[in-house]
């Protein structure tokens, strides 16, 4: 669809304009150098008006001048619309809904912080901001725009959304860490192998005959997916660990035991547990008008509110290069799945191989790694409760190798002779998915 300034008037309900907005933020015109150690810099200043229109089925298109001018505002009307839910959304990358919703949620709060996803997400919004600042302006609009939108809730000038209301508290300004943090959370729960990883495991452990007849999960092409330079951080590869005899944590009898702590392990696993997807697509030559057709369905579930977002941004109509419409996870900036003037695109989950699992001995504060040992790095941190105490929580990181997982986590018999289960991702790196987004959403061809 071509949203065109001549239909607006039959077509388009609301409609109102955002003038010039002082809400402090770092601009891309002010290279890194110039923002403080603190982070702090000059306010974002929208260089003219935005106009913003909701249509009659509540879709939100935003027409100004520049890339981050629009930003700021989809930023502004995604929190009109999600503002509790993008903060929830925030609550669960960081481990602190127990804050809000109470002791349910500690396990959930525990686990996420072990996995530590959200420190990466940091690590890329300080690499983004020092590497690529013209991606990186559009994040600071965006969020410039969210905290625009929450000094008119904090301030009494726009309503309280009722989630904050019914839980008494109000929501935090955001940071440009949030968003690549969310974002990096998002694809590890799309593409999550951890449990498919646990379940492979254990099959093979406990059922050999059965692993060998019918691999779990497994890669459908044996092949690398990042640089040789990336594969390990070893100078040599590691050597597979020795073979255990299969029995069953506890009582090697009590086959019971072993399927209540799977039970367990897959409900610790279900805030991170990925789901499928699939799509098609047919191309011009074998069409009757001529033209592509894609179909994507990302299998997100219909529930209240939706995962999505839906929104159109357009820079144009005044000079710019940006006309694109379609769906963003919310709690991130840009267009995900959608369309340009010239492109569609949609996304679909095929699992390939992300993440390692290894039992691994530890040893004196350190994980013996082939043979030599990697000092973990500990850090103690606090769940806060509503309506309870704090709970405390370790996070272990083994530098370059990934992070420990709880003890208690699989039925897999470890943690009883030092044994523990080593975790890596692909994503414990600076990845740049956020401006892999922002390029398809300008991009002419597929080349």
């Amino acid at each position: 669809m071509v949203y065109r300034r001549s239909v607006r008037a039959s077509a388009f309900g609301l409609c109102f304009i955002i003038g010039c907005a002082l809400v402090p933020a770092c601009t891309c015109a002010d290279p890194p150098s110039k923002c403080e150690p603190d982070g702090s810099c000059a306010p974002f200043v929208l260089s003219a008006p935005v106009e913003i229109v909701r249509d009659a089925d509540g879709v939100v298109h935003v027409y100004g001048k520049t890339d981050a001018d629009v930003f700021y505002a989809s930023g502004y009307m995604q929190a009109v619309d999600r503002l509790f839910q993008m903060d929830l959304m925030r609550r669960q990358v960081y481990g602190r809904r127990a804050e809000v919703l109470g002791d349910g949620f500690v396990g959930d709060d525990e686990l996420i912080r072990k996995l530590d996803v959200a420190r990466w997400g940091k690590e890329h919004s300080a690499d983004i901001r020092q590497n690529q600042p013209q991606s990186f302006e559009l994040v600071l609009a965006w969020v410039a725009g969210i905290n625009a939108r929450i000094a008119e809730v904090t301030s009494g000038e726009a309503e309280l959304p009722v989630g904050f209301a019914t839980l008494a508290y109000e929501p935090e300004e955001w940071t440009t860490d949030d968003a690549f943090a969310i974002g990096k959370t998002i694809v590890f729960q799309n593409g999550n192998q951890l449990e498919f990883d646990l379940l492979a495991t254990l099959i093979n452990q406990y059922q050999p005959d059965l692993f060998a007849a019918l691999p779990a999960y497994s890669p459908l092409v044996d092949e690398f997916i990042v640089a040789s330079d990336s594969r390990s951080p070893s100078p040599s590869p590691l050597p597979p660990a020795p073979p255990r005899a299969p029995a069953l944590p506890g009582d090697a009898g009590d086959a019971g035991d072993a399927g209540k702590r799977l039970e367990s392990m897959f409900a610790r696993l279900r805030q991170l547990r990925p789901g499928a997807s699939n799509n098609w697509a047919v191309g011009a030559a074998l069409t009757e008008n001529g033209k592509s057709l894609i179909a994507g369905d990302p299998h997100q579930g219909l529930k209240s509110p939706s995962l999505m977002w839906m929104l159109h941004l357009n820079t144009v109509e005044q000079g710019g290069t940006l006309d694109v419409a379609g769906w963003t996870f919310v709690g991130t900036p840009g267009v995900s799945l959608g369309h340009n003037q010239h492109l569609a695109w949609t996304a679909t989950t095929n699992y390939p191989d992300v993440t390692d699992l290894w039992d691994v001995q530890v040893v004196d504060g350190a994980v013996l790694i082939a043979g030599e040992p990697v000092p973990i790095e500990v850090r103690e941190e606090q769940i806060l409760v509503k309506g309870g105490e704090s709970q405390p929580v370790t996070v272990e990181v083994v530098p370059g190798y990934g992070v420990l997982l709880p003890t208690d986590l699989s039925p897999l018999p470890v943690g009883d002779a030092g044994n523990r289960l080593l975790f890596n991702w692909t994503g414990y790196r600076t990845t740049h998915e956020a401006q892999a987004f922002f390029a398809i959403d300008k991009a002419t061809t597929v080349d």
